[in-house]
């Protein structure tokens, strides 16, 4: 059994879904390399989702903003930029060989480690826990990562301690067309995606507001960013 047939056991897809079609040979001519083997199979199983209610996967395509591939590979590197600037500390690897892999409700990234672009299969996994410089290392491919994480035996201070109790599952992304407009739109609103989340966080402990490292930003400090950055 391959590490995809195991994923596929332990967080079924749900019957009868059906993941849209991907252009791949686009895809990588956007993001300029080739991608895992493994990750165009996984994607064309299960399509846009969430594993154990905590991992989103990026996808090309996505009609979800917050997890499209391309889009989200070009969001990601400000941020890491972003971070770079603010704390002056070098990334424990280079910007260049990090590929965004996906992000989680914390809004802490997965990356691909590019160490060989004309071998794809070789790339292992990273997770970036940039509000606390936390970096955890798997030594494996992403569908290795999400078995692993299904069974419960990836524990990193990246993820917190409750993912450990959490059934294995995948939720499918699904909406009519008005509820996927709707979910863009907030995710380049206040309530934005993972990485506006993260910038809200770091301009708030810069402005002395005492911001929780995870979870919801409380109102009056996303309201207070919106006034600091909208205002003449």
């Amino acid at each position: 059994m391959n590490d995809l047939e195991r994923l596929k056991d332990l967080c079924p897809p749900p019957p009868g879904h059906t993941p849209p079609a991907v252009n791949w040979h686009d895809t990588e001519q956007s993001l300029g390399h080739r991608l895992p083997d493994d990750y165009k199979q996984l994607v064309e199983t299960y399509g846009p989702g969430t594993f154990m209610e905590f991992v989103g996967v990026y996808q090309p395509d996505c009609p979800y903003i917050a997890l499209d591939l391309v889009q989200q590979t070009q969001d990601v590197r400000a941020q890491l930029a972003r971070h770079q600037e603010i704390t002056r500390q070098p990334l424990p690897h280079p910007p260049q060989e990090l590929q965004p892999a996906g992000v989680t409700d914390n809004g802490d990234y997965l990356f691909w480690l590019k160490n060989d672009l004309q071998q794809p299969k070789s790339w292992t996994i990273t997770v970036a826990g940039l509000k606390d410089d936390h970096w955890f290392h798997f030594d494996g491919n992403l569908t290795a990562f999400l078995v692993a994480l299904s069974q419960h035996e990836i524990a990193t201070p990246v993820f917190p301690d409750s993912l450990l109790r959490q059934e294995p599952s995948f939720r499918p992304h699904t909406g009519t067309p008005e509820e996927i407009e709707k979910a863009n739109r907030s995710s380049s609103a206040v309530t934005a995606g993972p990485v506006q989340s993260q910038d809200i966080r770091e301009w708030a402990w810069r402005n002395g507001y005492d911001a929780p490292e995870r979870g919801r930003i409380p109102v009056a400090i996303r309201k207070a960013y919106d006034a600091a950055h909208n205002s003449p």
